[in-house]
């Protein structure tokens, strides 16, 4: 990580370089690295209201789980807060849920239910 770190350094010379570790096994790293860790829905936030200060909903769809994050306005032209962040609860993630999609009619006709994950709100 120093190796990393130093050829910022000399790549772009007299800028401040901030680094914090976000997602899955991060938490652990960053402990070891001493650099700050984010939660991955909080770091999306962060540079989606920075950069996008029109935007009021985003999701995204991982490997592994599923996010959605709403934004709202708290006032004419000031910046945008988090109105809520949701989280889906898949173990196995929303891609094969979303490949498996077109059995779901196989599943039902099995007993085996819908073969979709519960969604904490999603």
């Amino acid at each position: 990580m120093a190796d990393a770190f130093r050829r910022l350094e000399e790549r772009f010379p007299g800028v401040q370089i901030r680094a914090a570790l976000t997602g899955s096994g991060a938490k652990f790293i960053s402990e070891e690295l001493k650099l700050p860790f984010v939660q991955e829905v909080v770091a999306n936030s962060i540079v989606l209201r920075s950069r996008y200060p029109q935007v009021r909903t985003a999701i995204e769809l991982g490997g592994q789980d599923a996010k959605i994050i709403f934004f709202h306005q708290e006032k004419e032209g000031g910046p945008l807060a988090v109105s809520d962040m949701r989280m889906n609860n898949c173990q196995i993630g929303p891609g094969p849920v979303c490949v498996s999609r077109h059995r779901q009619a196989d599943h039902r006709r099995a007993g085996s239910g819908t073969g979709y994950c519960e969604a904490g709100g999603l």
